[in-house]
């Protein structure tokens, strides 16, 4: 376990080291000078050379590049050759709003994706499989600037449905404008991850129906649907969910088309804008920021809980429980109510954090009105933590982790290591700029900590509640 987790940190210094060195060299070989687009068409030859003195643009490469290394270990991203801001400053004002329309995008594509494919499997070799293989490969293939265009001429210009450009404000367009805005750039998006997904559930679901299991359950005289959505599925969703942290990237990526067609205010407009002006420092310190900040979550929210669940002792009455029913589906044995409530008690313990955070800030109870930066904060923290501590509950699906045999110390380790690297990003100032989070003073993060967990004494409640249901059960 140890060895594991120190592997994966190792991993992290070439892999940024790589994506620093790529960006510089890829940013030195964008023709054009950065001094010369600052200053326009009419300048003075003399002041150029002065300011790429000053901008240190006259030294070697290899000084360049040490000169770069330095600064970033010092918590330093560079400063705007253009706008003359911090460049990290301006990546926290953009990364949100790319974030979410990515999400959402991923959101959309997974659902109508794996619909599509379980679709075209059922329905192989007939029109409904080759209209949508056909409209899949479409999907995989069009540009995605001409899909972005081709919408606006549809549903803005001739249709007049739906905004063609810019981001809506709840504060200014209401909930409903607010959304109307997020429609087309979301759906654009998700074009290309959709198409992808249904090929991969088609592909799956082909070979999961074709199987003798299947066979088997259609003699028994199980319906096709159960046998589709039930069995079948659930056995073809490993390869689908294998690509999801792949197609999110694609979604990242794709945002930089995406938001410039639609005048979308984030990331991708920002770093097109940096390449024009040919702003080094702005190119750089995005590119490296969105390399740390998937590196970051995915330690904090994968690695060290997940693999010290890995480590868990087997529950002693195992192998003594009766087998599962057949005509068992995903979320059989009472795992769809779980998800459910669990997930709707987290997302109201953050709630409940984020307006802690908000009153705290302005000094006095009021529902927030817009975003509020403390607010933020503390629900990415409570968050963070309930994810950490909900880890614990997952070491039993029914059984209190209170009367469990043994104690996973691995697991332990694992919590305090997560509970550290959320607290850096909260408290070292490039990652806090970088996802525009504010200070945590000791007492919001003491109540950060005593909502999150709330999710252990809850979720015991429940188990509580279910194991003397189902021992009722049993005596009837």
């Amino acid at each position: 376990m140890a060895k594991i987790i120190l592997r994966r940190l190792l991993q992290l210094i070439p892999t940024l080291f790589v994506v620093v060195a790529f960006t510089f060299i890829a940013t030195r070989l964008i023709p054009g000078d950065p001094v010369a687009a600052m200053v326009g068409d009419q300048y003075d030859v003399s002041k150029v050379e002065e300011m790429r003195a000053s901008l240190g643009l006259d030294d070697p490469i290899i000084v360049q590049f040490w000169n770069y290394l330095v600064s970033i270990c010092q918590g330093d991203f560079g400063t705007s050759y253009y706008f003359n801001q911090p460049a990290i400053d301006m990546i926290a004002q953009r990364l949100p709003n790319t974030l979410l329309i990515s999400v959402i995008a991923l959101i959309i594509a997974v659902i109508f994706g794996v619909v599509f494919g379980v679709v075209s499997a059922r329905k192989q070799n007939s029109i409904v499989d080759y209209v949508l293989t056909v409209l899949s490969l479409f999907g995989v293939s069009a540009p995605v600037f001409w899909v972005g265009i081709m919408l606006v001429l549809l549903f803005s210009v001739t249709l007049g449905w739906l905004p063609s450009y810019g981001m809506g404000s709840i504060e200014k367009d209401g909930l409903i404008g607010f959304i109307s805005h997020l429609v087309l750039p979301c759906f654009c998006l998700a074009i290309i991850p959709m198409g992808t997904f249904t090929r991969i559930t088609r592909s799956s679901m082909i070979e999961t129906l074709g199987s003798d299991s299947v066979r088997a359950m259609r003699a028994r005289g199980v319906s096709e649907a159960s046998i589709t959505w039930k069995h079948a599925l659930k056995n073809a969703l490993p390869p689908i969910i294998t690509v999801i942290a792949i197609q999110f990237a694609g979604c990242f990526a794709g945002a930089v088309l995406t938001e410039n067609v639609f005048a979308w205010p984030g990331m991708g407009t920002m770093i097109t804008s940096a390449i024009d002006n040919r702003d080094y420092s702005l190119i750089q310190a995005t590119v490296l920021v969105v390399a740390i900040a998937f590196v970051v979550i995915n330690l904090i929210t994968d690695c060290f809980p997940a693999l010290a669940l890995g480590l868990e002792q087997a529950e002693p009455d195992t192998m003594t429980r009766p087998p599962r029913d057949s005509r068992d589906g995903v979320f059989a044995g009472g795992l769809g109510v779980d998800l459910a409530y669990q997930g709707v008690l987290i997302t109201l313990i953050t709630l409940v954090s984020y307006i802690i955070g908000h009153c705290m800030e302005v000094g006095y109870f009021e529902m927030p009105k817009g975003v509020s930066d403390d607010g933020m904060t503390m629900a990415f923290l409570t968050m963070s933590m309930c994810e950490i501590f909900h880890s614990f509950n997952m070491r039993s699906q029914r059984k209190s982790v209170f009367s469990l045999p043994s104690h996973n110390k691995v697991l332990w380790g694992a919590m305090l290591g997560s509970l550290m690297l959320t607290t850096a990003v909260l408290e070292i100032p490039v990652l806090a700029n970088a996802f525009g989070f504010t200070p945590v003073s000791w007492p919001e993060y003491g109540i950060a900590l005593a909502l999150a967990f709330l999710v252990i004494p809850v979720v015991e409640l429940v188990k509580l509640c279910q194991r003397r249901a189902a021992a009722r059960r049993a005596q009837k």
